[in-house]
């Protein structure tokens, strides 16, 4: 039973340690004294990407090309908040 115990120890903190591992430092950036995450910088920069994109087609009157503006604009700023964040911090 002792070495049972003993044994389960052993897995728990070597799991515990495995779970860890990633977490060497959260990336962020120093605005104005405050620290903000890096994913929340790339969030931020995707939506004013799919905002331009938006004011652009509405501009040159093709923006009755996108059928479902409701899905189409918060895919595509997630798709450049994720390119961003791959380009950036991978």
């Amino acid at each position: 039973m002792r070495r049972e115990r003993r044994l389960a120890a052993v897995v728990v903190s070597l799991g515990a340690a495995a779970l860890t591992a990633g977490c060497g430092r959260a990336p962020s950036f120093n605005i104005l004294g405050s620290f903000f995450p890096s994913w929340l910088i790339c969030l931020t920069i995707g939506t004013i990407v799919a905002g331009l994109i938006y004011g652009l087609l509405t501009r040159l009157g093709r923006q009755q090309l996108i059928q479902w503006g409701i899905v189409t604009y918060p895919s595509l700023a997630v798709l450049v908040a994720l390119v961003l964040w791959l380009l950036l911090f991978n």
